[in-house]
């Protein structure tokens, strides 16, 4: 799919209405030369590119919200409310066909009854709604919930600062690596149709394999446990023999003997609530961490991100609050799958604590019985000692217990991963993994040998997180500059529609980009001399004053901009 045009209109007139072409789409200022008072920035050069996203299922919040100090832009929020204003994004599958499929999406920004999600004259309730249309529509042949539509496209919409400067980690800053696996095979044309439910059992694994790190927390080998629960039992066996040595009566004995196993049961059911009191203070803690990372942001991790990338400070916040939504539905998967294991340590406890407490009355009445007799004061020693032997193994046997539970947990969802996963680590899937990879750097590599004089490669390695393998992909090439790392992207982006086309793979042929000022002008030149004959459309907001003549010449400008005349002219 390309993108034919873009219209900005209110119910009574057009603010602005693009139109793109294939190859390279400019959206530039046109700020005077002479006039040093002016400036380029803050006219809304990549405010266009965040209106593409939000018509493909985006945040309006991108629009105007910023993350630096959560403030809201409410002059920009109040026009976009107030005036009604409506965004039309269209698609089509051929720019060069007027008869071509085409794509028609629109949105407002207002609220309930009045607000405007639709595709093709087909309403949705949200954006999430639009996603999976959109997904069903442009990608077809995907019947899985994982990757999602936004993280398909992620690779497509390259103006926030994590996608900006990573080629291959277009996600949360926060996602996992086995995410990351299915949306890079999924890009190669490997689809699966369990990816979700794969993912929700290694979500699990990952919770339970924690658990079982906190119950070995003073120990980190189950045997040891194993190990001192024979060398307890061999303490009691000895005190047991001293204890039949003694001139004891026969009524005195089967009372001490139910003394003896109430105490044990009374010490197997306190370790078992108190084993359960960890689960739950454990899971606890999983859900108000959740809930914290819900609204809570790492500013040290922000200011570090400031420190290194000082040229863009000013757009870095909004990366952040523009995912806080993404971020918060797998925080809602994680903590509902945690809720329900709560409930049923709650029944548990109760349970048990009901069990404890009628233990504690027969436990107390023996012990006054107990008491009276003469042969009490001889026992008095063994019994204390065996008392404490006897709590010591209770505690050991039920912490036991919960390992074996534990470790029985895990190798069963290992399990159900393999069987999902079997066929992922094969020899015969890696040899197709290997072909598609070949095919890919083949057009990589002739366009980084076009741009820089280099050869650049995907390549991947099968990594080991707590047993379970997984595919880790990475590029064969180190950038020193940050110009260049943007030439890398691009030169990424535009082989991955290449190699699409090749094997006739689904994708969108047009890429946006931001904050290509620091590629030099060769490497512009090289990549609108390419763009001339390429299938693909690249969209780029910059400075008017960074485009080389030779780029300039090459390119369709869709939209200048400046301090008087900015995108939604006012």
């Amino acid at each position: 799919m390309f993108i034919k045009r873009l219209k900005i209109s209110t119910p009574s007139q057009v603010i602005r209405d693009l139109e793109f072409k294939k190859g390279l789409n400019l959206i530039v200022d046109n700020t005077p030369m002479n006039d040093l008072t002016q400036t380029g920035n803050n006219v809304g050069k990549t405010t266009v590119l965040k209106l593409i996203s939000f018509c493909l299922a985006g945040n309006a919040d991108d629009i105007y919200k910023g993350i630096e100090l959560k403030t809201t832009n409410d002059i920009v929020k109040d026009f976009l409310i107030d005036n009604k204003v409506l965004i039309t994004l269209e698609l089509v599958e051929n720019l060069d066909n007027p008869f071509s499929n085409k794509i028609t999406i629109q949105r407002n920004f207002l609220n309930k009854k009045e607000r405007i999600i639709r595709l093709n004259d087909k309403d949705f309730a949200s954006k999430d709604e639009l996603a999976k249309e959109l997904l069903d529509v442009i990608f077809p042949n995907h019947q899985s919930e994982k990757p999602s539509f936004r993280e398909i496209i992620s690779h497509n919409l390259r103006y926030k600062d994590q996608s900006i400067n990573s080629t291959l980690k277009t996600l949360h800053s926060t996602t996992k690596d086995a995410q990351y696996e299915i949306l890079h095979l999924f890009l190669l044309g490997f689809s699966f149709s369990n990816s979700k439910e794969l993912l929700d059992f290694q979500n699990q694994l990952k919770f339970e394999q924690d658990h079982l790190k906190k119950l070995l927390s003073s120990n980190s080998d189950k045997q040891i446990y194993v190990d001192t629960l024979k060398i307890i039992d061999n303490e009691i066996n000895e005190l047991n023999k001293k204890k039949e040595t003694l001139n004891i009566d026969e009524d005195f004995q089967i009372n001490l003997d139910v003394f003896n196993e109430i105490k044990h049961n009374i010490s197997m059911l306190s370790n078992k609530i108190g084993l359960l009191e960890i689960r739950k203070n454990s899971i606890n803690d999983f859900i108000n961490r959740m809930n914290s990372n819900r609204s809570s942001v790492d500013t040290k991790q922000l200011e570090l991100i400031y420190n290194q990338t000082n040229l863009f400070i000013p757009k870095l916040h909004k990366t952040f609050d523009q995912l806080v939504n993404f971020h918060n539905k797998m925080l809602d998967e994680k903590i509902a799958f945690a809720s329900k294991e709560l409930l049923e340590i709650f029944k548990q406890m109760s349970s048990l604590q009901n069990q404890l407490n009628e233990l504690l009355k027969v436990e107390k009445d023996l012990s006054i019985r107990l008491s009276k007799d003469d042969t009490f004061k001889e026992l008095d020693k063994i019994i204390t000692q065996l008392n404490r032997k006897h709590y010591e193994k209770g505690e050991y046997e039920t912490k036991l217990s919960q390992i074996n539970d534990s470790e029985e947990i895990i190798f069963k969802l290992k399990q159900k991963i393999s069987l999902l996963s079997n066929d992922l680590y094969s020899k015969e899937f890696k040899n197709k993994l290997d072909e598609r990879l070949n095919t890919f750097n083949k057009y990589f590599q002739r366009l980084s040998d076009t741009l820089y004089n280099e050869r650049y490669f995907l390549t991947y390695s099968i990594e080991n997180e707590k047993s379970k393998p997984y595919y880790k992909f990475n590029l064969s090439v180190l950038n020193h500059s940050s110009g260049k790392k943007q030439g890398e992207i691009i030169c990424y982006d535009l082989a991955y529609i290449q190699f699409a086309d090749h094997f006739n793979i689904n994708c969108l042929h047009f890429l946006l980009n931001d904050k290509k000022e620091l590629m030099s002008d060769n490497q512009l030149i090289s990549i609108s001399n390419y763009l001339l004959n390429s299938n693909a459309q690249l969209i780029i907001s910059i400075l008017k004053d960074k485009i080389p003549d030779k780029v300039w010449k090459n390119s369709n400008v869709v939209l200048e901009l400046s301090q008087k005349d900015k995108l939604f002219k006012f």
